[in-house]
């Protein structure tokens, strides 16, 4: 049952080898859990993580599963992002191997509204994909599609936001097909017996909202903006250069072991992978890398570090549950309380993609 699938994510391995100039496959960690559907039988998605990658959950429930998988370091490296979606109708459906020539028709016509190539693959243990790639625009796409037990299976591969050429070659698509073999789709009792525990992530985001019927929030993910090395180390005076979502131009550049430093109020500071971080007055630029939907965890806790009477920092954080959070969500206009819309709180997730914590803390420009 573990290579039942061996489908999408196995492209987060391949995908390594498109950002790498060499063809090399890169490290591969652990395998991580992205999540669990449980629809039509309990299946936890396992896969292992190229190096300079980081998953970050962006829906995780019974029926659906999006994940996207970024390069940070890199924004010249592709983007992926994984879809997992049960369709009722598709309830009987084993695989996509088992559809007659009128159904995959079907599914092929779902596309046609761009100008696209349809074709068909196998992975390695047989399973059948549907290819899709988008060529005549800018930017290009690869999707994958795959059908296993109900559950529609679809990974789409794009170009970085950094990357000059926003086309995908022969040799990416190629990739794609030769490494999806790495995905599980482990039965949850069995995920729970064989996998390794997942380390929680931990973002900082900005709170746009809490349901409280179907207990979910709304967050954007903030992600550190940073510039390839090839690029800062030609940066010259006189220079327009993007920083965060501002554009400068560069009239004084300084340099030293840390790195740059631009008119006095922008460095690039380098990082052990030979990137360097964008920060402003020493605090990291950020940007919205994307916004999801998640659920609280049963065990979800909001940590405060502000006193919501005074807005000031506490010199001991105090905890408070779910219910308690949402009455000081709700009452923020009503006190001086500097809510939530502010760069100042982090959520922790667990394996499942569910917020366990949010952590609220002081910063002096909130």
């Amino acid at each position: 049952m573990k290579k039942i699938f061996a489908l999408i994510l196995s492209l987060a391995l391949m995908t390594g080898c498109l950002a790498a100039a060499s063809g090399e496959i890169p490290e591969v960690s652990e395998k991580t859990e992205i999540g669990t559907v449980s629809i039509n039988g309990a299946f936890t998605l396992q896969m292992g993580i190229p190096e300079g990658y980081t998953p970050r959950p962006v829906t995780v429930s019974p029926e659906y599963v999006e994940a996207v998988l970024e390069n940070a370091a890199d924004p010249a490296a592709p983007v992926m992002e994984l879809r997992v979606a049960y369709d009722e109708s598709y309830s009987d459906v084993e695989r996509m191997n088992d559809l007659e020539e009128e159904d995959l028709a079907l599914l092929e016509n779902t596309y046609r509204e761009d100008t696209v190539d349809i074709s068909y693959a196998e992975t390695g243990l047989g399973t059948k994909l549907l290819v899709v790639r988008q060529k005549e625009s800018l930017p290009n796409y690869i999707d994958f599609l795959s059908i296993y037990q109900g559950y529609f299976i679809e990974f789409m591969l794009t170009p970085g936001p950094g990357a000059a050429d926003q086309t995908l070659s022969d040799e990416q698509l190629r990739l794609c097909v030769d490494f999806l073999t790495d995905l599980d789709f482990v039965p949850a009792e069995e995920a729970d017996e064989a996998a390794p525990a997942a380390e929680e992530a931990r973002w900082e985001v900005i709170l746009r909202g809490a349901n409280e019927a179907d207990r979910t929030l709304t967050l954007d993910v903030m992600r550190d903006e940073t510039m390839a090395a090839e690029t800062a180390e030609a940066l010259k005076v006189g220079d327009e250069v993007k920083l965060g979502t501002e554009t400068v131009v560069i009239e004084t550049l300084d340099q030293d072991e840390f790195g740059f430093m631009i008119n006095d109020e922008y460095e690039l500071r380098k990082q052990e992978d030979g990137s360097y971080l964008e920060l402003l007055y020493e605090s990291n630029i950020q940007t919205v890398a994307d916004t999801m939907t998640a659920k609280a965890a049963e065990d979800f806790t909001l940590e405060d570090g502000i006193d919501p009477a005074t807005g000031e920092a506490l010199e001991e954080p105090t905890i408070h549950s779910w219910e308690e959070f949402l009455q000081m969500l709700n009452a923020g206009e009503e006190t001086t309380d500097p809510g939530f819309a502010t760069g100042n709180v982090s959520a922790e997730f667990n394996e499942r993609g569910e917020v366990t914590k949010l952590v609220r803390f002081y910063v002096p420009w909130q």
